[in-house]
């Protein structure tokens, strides 16, 4: 589109270390260590991705994201435009009101005219943040813009689930008629409104499509592409992993950018142990330390005594990282979830339980430390201890397809099966596109001897979201089991 093109760039204002200033507040992370304006954000915070349900699918603001993530996503910042180009860092306010902001780079003859944004003069659909910066209010009062600058696509929103600009001021109208306002605003002109690059891939990884593992790879080693949605996309392969995409791994583990290497690492908890230390050990020096603290959670497990000493002593510099952010955040129940993991992982069975327990003294309904603490019971033996836990996860989050996939799961161990299938079919109605769910739930309803239900129910949901090799081996061997 023609707003790609730009004016001389006033010079920026802030330095790294006052965008390290403003991300440390404006972002949604988890903090590592005191904040000091004088060290590297990634030293200091461990950002949040282009993940559900922070993020629409397109990188929209959905939950409360403070910013930065957006303006990672921009042109803008890719460009070199800071915070300070736009706000004083001092009072808070804007630089100047209106679109006298935007002019600063984008010339306005071309750009703050009818001819462009195709609305009265000073109203305001001529304003440009009200296109290209649409606001959410939060908690009924606090409107937010998104910061990725991007460009309306109607229609493209509206087939992902997200939101857009146009049809948040013309709410009588549907995105069908606002595309095609747009569309006809630019013909003639030789530009095209093009698709969101990104956004088709992380809608259809978001709803378990397998289709959308090549192009999530694609998105992750394209260079042109912001380096948070890059590391996004990777993030979201990593229930698609391969051989073949082990490669890129080993790739993007050396790239440049430490968002890319961050969704790197994360997409690495669906691999076994040993293939993460393989693909690791040539990075156990990393010394950004949000990429540190991943890697030592990653590794967690690996008995040092059976590796090389100076493979042992990196990794070990690692693990004390790990416990000393761990101890900076331990009046919060997530973090302690995460030492009850890395506990668990290296078999210290006493630790994890005290680390989960903690976590609920802090926050009784956590669902993510009640389930785990429950499955730790079970790897030790404790099945039945874990029960009144599983319930306590479904009673805190009653939406939450997770708690009553694992309660499912504790009655089936029980064979207790008429109880599993009501459980692993809420789980089923509440996740309709996962594939884990569907299968579990047609497994109890084989095991309770209702194979033909088992066979519809499974027929109907491939019909809805498409093939899928475990599911439909399951389907063909319930057929072939009922004649």
């Amino acid at each position: 589109m023609a707003d790609d093109e730009t004016a001389d760039k006033p010079a920026g204002k802030a330095t790294k270390t006052a965008e390290n200033v403003c991300a440390a507040c404006h972002s949604r992370r988890s903090e590592l260590e005191q904040t000091d304006p004088r060290n590297d954000y990634h030293d200091a915070y461990s950002l949040t991705l282009l993940e559900a349900p922070f993020y629409y699918a397109d990188g929209q603001i959905r939950d409360e994201v403070y910013v930065w993530g957006s303006f990672l996503q921009s042109k803008m910042h890719g460009e070199g435009v800071t915070c300070s180009n736009c706000h004083n860092a001092h009072s808070l306010e804007l630089r100047m009101d209106g679109n006298g902001l935007c002019v600063q780079c984008h010339t306005a003859q071309d750009f703050d005219t009818p001819r462009h944004h195709h609305h009265a003069p000073d109203s305001e659909g001529a304003q440009c943040v009200n296109c290209h910066m649409p606001a959410t209010t939060y908690m009924g009062i606090d409107a937010r813009r998104d910061h990725s600058l991007r460009i309306p696509r109607p229609e493209q929103s509206a087939s992902i689930g997200a939101p857009n600009a146009c049809n948040q001021c013309h709410q009588d109208q549907g995105p069908t008629w606002a595309q095609r306002s747009i569309e006809e605003w630019l013909a003639g002109s030789g530009d095209e409104l093009g698709r969101h690059p990104f956004a088709d891939a992380f809608y259809a990884a978001d709803n378990g499509k397998p289709e959308a593992a090549p192009r999530l790879l694609e998105i992750a080693t394209d260079d042109s592409m912001p380096a948070i949605a890059r590391g996004s996309a990777i993030l979201r392969h990593a229930p698609y992993h391969h051989q073949g995409s082990l490669e890129v791994l080993q790739q993007l583990l050396r790239d440049d950018e430490i968002l890319v290497r961050l969704g790197a690492l994360r997409s690495m908890e669906t691999l076994p142990l040993n293939v993460r230390y393989h693909l690791l050990a040539p990075h156990l020096d990393e010394t950004v330390m949000s990429l540190r603290i991943e890697m030592a959670r990653l590794l967690s497990g690996i008995p040092l005594e059976q590796i090389e000493p100076d493979m042992a002593n990196q990794l070990s510099g690692l693990y004390r990282d790990f416990h000393e952010t761990a101890d900076y955040n331990a009046d919060m129940p997530g973090p302690q979830v995460v030492v009850g993991q890395f506990h668990a992982s290296n078999r210290d069975y006493e630790a994890a339980e005290e680390a989960y327990k903690k976590a609920l003294t802090l926050a009784p309904q956590h669902e993510g430390a009640l389930l785990n603490l429950a499955d730790l019971y079970r790897q030790i033996g404790k099945d039945t201890e874990g029960k009144a836990l599983l319930e306590r996860a479904v009673a805190a989050a009653p939406e939450s397809a997770t708690s009553h996939y694992a309660l499912g799961l504790y009655f089936i161990r029980q064979k207790r099966y008429d109880q599993a299938a009501i459980e692993l079919k809420a789980a089923a109605d509440l996740a309709l596109s996962s594939p884990r769910y569907a299968y579990a739930y047609a497994l109890a309803l084989e095991n309770l001897g209702e194979e033909e239900e088992a066979i519809a129910y499974l027929e109907e949901w491939k019909e809805r979201e498409g093939p899928r090799p475990q599911l439909d081996q399951t389907l063909h061997r319930l057929k072939e089991d009922s004649r």
